[in-house]
């Protein structure tokens, strides 16, 4: 099992050799109690930590900002602008502000 720590090295401290084996045995436990609930995981949660996981990542938080930019933009530009219904140039917005929508509704 891979995880974010795997393969890491690490010292530690201990004031006995008693208290070295207590850190290390609590640490070989912990690791068997995190693999046990992996494996006991179903489909759908890891499923939601997958969508978590991207959902937190830098890159898809920068394109929800840049979203939600362009459709202020877009705004600004619309109320600036004030165009008629059932022209072209309403029809553009019309359509633009639907997109935003959708896009907004499936993040």
């Amino acid at each position: 099992l891979e995880g974010y720590n795997s393969g890491k090295k690490f010292k530690f401290r201990a004031s006995s050799p008693t208290e070295c084996q207590d850190i290390v045995a609590t640490l070989q436990r912990m690791v068997r109690q995190a693999i046990d609930t992996h494996k006991r995981q179903t489909n759908w949660q890891k499923s939601q930590q997958e969508v978590a996981r991207i959902f937190n990542s830098s890159p898809f938080q920068m394109s929800s900002a840049l979203l939600i930019f362009a459709n202020f933009l877009f705004n600004v530009i619309q109320n600036q602008t004030l165009p008629q219904e059932g022209t072209a140039e309403g029809k553009l917005f019309e359509d633009i502000d639907l997109a935003f929508t959708i896009i907004f509704t499936v993040e």
